[in-house]
């Protein structure tokens, strides 16, 4: 690594030089292509963005509301929403005016919360007689609204989508997410960014739940034989009937029935706990039954009917249970995780991960 920084660092005055150099762009003032008004903004997010006046980025970005423009203010440029440059979005015809538009139909000023920030946008709504809801026609043009009745934020599928890669990949949380997003808006803490973390909470969670609907095609109605409707991913290797076996897989001789076994296994999680402590009560899973974790009334039951129940000792492994420091599990709810997996290909099976909630058992 030092033999290549040291390679670097001879050039590093002219790159610098050259990375200053796409701050400031040449021909600020001149004339734009239109020949109507000086040069004096530009994209922020387009690639190699020229100097245009205005009303021609405007209208260049009519696909593009969410993007950042700079402007010249005599010294520097200055970074600002395209809305503040007279942008209006448009719903319902791709981006273009209603034709039953009126001049009495005021734009709702929305705060929608993008890849690169949180923007504040005048949306227009469409007009025209049989026109469908204020909520249909967001999700339409790719927004999801953060409320259902007379919404005024939304998110981007854009920023949906990346936060749900986020959260997969490097376990961020939504606060961490939205902070960059904050970030991303104003990183010099002189500006006031709305707060739309709460909102971000409950639409990144309602898109994972769509996410994993579509996926599984249990929108359209498609299911797996012999397997009840699930949103999970099954292993499709293991021996399946009606599905990657014989017909006449039950006419196999008894030395060769092995090749329709499949192979499981459990293992439990102790580091996934949680503590009891105050909690929104209505607070419940959209995938009830439909994933990975037991259906919670069958396991409430289950539990109610085992509180009598000794601890096994078949094995020293057991034992080791007496040995453990007294209040380990102690003001837990959770006090650990168990999963059945196919030990053959690693995948989970649906509806077998239950909450551990009493010790180790």
């Amino acid at each position: 690594m030092r033999a290549v920084l040291e390679r670097w660092r001879p050039r590093l005055p002219d790159i610098l030089d050259d990375i200053l150099a796409t701050e400031v762009p040449p021909g600020i003032g001149e004339l734009c292509t239109c020949g109507k008004q000086a040069a004096t903004t530009r994209c922020r997010d387009c690639f190699q963005s020229r100097l245009q006046c205005p009303r021609c980025l405007i209208h260049s970005h009519r696909h593009s509301p969410f993007h950042w423009a700079e402007v010249w203010n005599g010294e520097f440029l200055v970074k600002t929403d395209l809305a503040a440059l007279g942008l209006t979005m448009y719903l319902g015809h791709d981006g273009d005016p209603c034709p039953s538009l009126r001049s009495t139909f005021l734009p709702i000023t929305y705060t929608i919360t993008h890849s690169n920030g949180v923007h504040c946008v005048p949306i227009q709504e469409c007009h025209c007689p049989g026109h469908r809801a204020t909520v249909s026609q967001l999700l339409r043009a790719g927004l999801f609204p953060a409320t259902l009745e007379r919404p005024e934020s939304a998110f981007t599928f854009e920023v949906l989508r990346q936060w749900d890669i986020h959260f997969l990949t490097s376990k961020k949380g939504a606060y961490d997410y939205f902070q960059a997003l904050r970030r991303l808006t104003d990183n010099s803490g002189t500006q006031k960014v709305k707060n739309r973390y709460r909102e971000l909470n409950v639409a990144g969670r309602i898109w994972q739940y769509l996410t994993a609907t579509k996926r599984s095609g249990l929108h359209h109605g498609l299911t797996l034989p012999n397997r009840a409707p699930s949103m999970t991913v099954p292993c499709f290797a293991c021996p399946w009937p009606g599905f990657n076996m014989p017909p006449n897989w039950k006419d196999t001789p008894t030395e060769l029935t092995y090749i329709h076994a499949c192979e499981l296994g459990g293992d439990g999680n102790h580091g996934l706990q949680k503590k009891r402590k105050r909690d929104d009560p209505n607070d419940w899973s959209l995938w009830e039954g439909r994933g990975y974790f037991v259906e919670h009334a069958i396991m409430k039951e289950y539990l109610e009917g085992i509180d009598a129940e000794p601890v096994p000792e078949t094995c020293s492994g057991f034992k080791v249970g007496r040995a453990q420091r007294p209040g380990k599990f102690r003001h837990l709810e959770v006090s650990g995780v168990v999963a059945v997996i196919c030990i053959r290909h690693g995948c989970f099976r649906p509806r077998a991960m239950v909450d551990l909630q009493k010790g180790e058992r």
